[in-house]
């Protein structure tokens, strides 16, 4: 079914619509006062462990302390490579489901660590982290310690050692390959392969993977170079995250009414 993409851009909001025949089927709306924060990377210091909860608050630079569970923390926070260290997960072919991908799949790996929050973290400690959930009310960001990076094909785990294929993706045939170009290219992070990978060549992989591989490495040297609780790394503009996540074969046109976004798209 052939589908259409709108973008329409005013001064305090922007607007991205995806038509399917028609329909709408997806919609996105950014507002310039309410911008999200989720995807952004930071580097952040603990301020508070609070063991009965199981959760700490950490200072990303924000208004809001961030919040940060137990089971979103690495367990090799303490290790002399880290932030580079990388960690296993217990099942390499793990299938994950990106259902929510529209909008850029959530860090997808979750501790089931027994081990206490105030034997993971201390106060004082920095730490790279990254929005999961944007701050509600009086509540902060939620925050995880597992990086994930979308690009247009896969997303990108540089901490962890690991690789999925998207269940939406259901030819037994279009998977095993996919897995086999993967395991063949031999990434240093972890990959899940999206459902706008299917049919997707090797070159294409490896173009997704070297990028986002590079952009990874500058995140941690940056960590590296920060000193305080700061941004490390943004998320690309509504309009940009629309098109890389919404542009498939499927997708016959592209409109947009303002000079400056439709300049920016295509140089992207």
């Amino acid at each position: 079914m052939s589908a259409e993409i709108l973008i329409n851009v005013k001064p305090q909001e922007t607007r991205v619509a995806y038509l399917e025949g028609g329909i709408l089927t997806d919609l996105k709306i950014e507002r310039k006062t309410s911008p999200t924060f989720v995807g952004a990377i930071y580097r952040g210091t603990v301020i508070r462990v609070l063991p009965g909860m199981q959760a700490a608050f950490v200072d990303i630079g924000l208004e809001k302390a961030a919040f940060l569970y137990v089971g979103d923390i690495r367990d090799d926070l303490d290790s002399e490579t880290y932030p580079f260290s990388q960690i296993d997960t217990v099942d390499p072919l793990l299938e994950m489901d990106d259902e929510d991908e529209k909008d850029g799949p959530p860090p997808p790996i979750i501790n089931d660590t027994k081990t206490p929050i105030q034997d993971l973290i201390k106060e004082g400690q920095s730490i790279l982290v990254q929005v999961a959930k944007d701050p509600l009310g009086t509540k902060g960001a939620r925050l995880t310690t597992h990086i994930s990076m979308p690009g247009r094909f896969i997303v990108y785990l540089p901490t962890v050692r690991h690789l999925g294929i998207s269940r939406r993706i259901e030819n037994e045939e279009e998977r095993d390959r996919l897995r086999q170009v993967v395991q063949k290219l031999n990434p240093q992070g972890g990959v899940i392969v999206r459902t706008a990978g299917e049919g997707a060549t090797e070159e294409q992989l490896k173009a997704d993977i070297d990028y986002l591989d590079r952009l990874s490495k500058e995140i941690f040297k940056n960590y590296d170079k920060k000193k305080s609780p700061s941004l490390i790394h943004a998320e690309l503009d509504v309009e940009l995250r629309a098109l890389r996540d919404l542009m498939s074969e499927d997708v016959s046109s592209v409109w947009v009414d303002d000079f400056e976004v439709h300049k920016k798209s295509q140089s992207s």
